[in-house]
């Protein structure tokens, strides 16, 4: 994937003129992402999780050689990988044998817990820039089905979400005349 692609992220700045002549730009970032996916016969954005995937384990060489040897799942190394992203190329060493060590021996959600705790410990100050950059894409999304129904999809923080969660469950079981302890 990454000899297809690219082995770092690529963004050209494209500017479109409309039929009235008005320009408008944008940037288009990683537009070989979607001609892979299209080839591959998967959707965008498996295909773009597999590529920060691949450009990440160039930088985690013991992940790379343990997944090739059988040692961790592959979904070990998508979880090590994803988690790394962003840090600081002077501590992805220690991040990665202290992460890798743990994997040999845990679930691929127990290491992906394990791993987010060891990046925010390594890296305090890359932690509360990656909360503000996630707050950024706070998203919630409705649309209609046939039946008359909606679906609700949200990007919120974690505690919002529980929150939200509760009160649903407690509106519906009063609603049928439960108590709510």
């Amino acid at each position: 994937l990454r000899a297809l692609v690219g082995a770092t992220r690529r963004v050209r700045d494209v500017t479109v003129h409309d039929d009235d002549g008005e320009a408008r730009s944008f940037e288009l970032i990683d537009a070989d992402i979607e001609l892979a996916a299209t080839a591959m016969r998967q959707s965008p954005g498996t295909v773009r999780r597999r590529v920060t995937v691949a450009r990440a384990l160039a930088t985690l060489p013991a992940t790379g050689r343990a997944l090739a040897l059988g040692v961790v799942s592959p979904e070990h190394a998508d979880v090590i990988a994803r988690t790394a992203e962003g840090l600081p190329a002077h501590l992805v060493r220690g991040y990665e044998s202290r992460v890798l060590r743990r994997a040999r021996r845990t679930t691929p959600g127990q290491t992906a817990s394990f791993a987010r705790k060891v990046r925010a410990g390594l890296d305090a100050p890359g932690e509360e820039a990656r909360r503000r950059d996630a707050l950024r894409n706070v998203d919630v999304r409705i649309w209609a089905e046939d039946d008359g129904f909606a679906c609700l999809q949200a990007r919120l923080p974690l505690a919002d979400a529980i929150r939200a969660e509760v009160k649903r469950i407690v509106a519906a079981n009063l609603g049928r005349g439960n108590a709510v302890h």
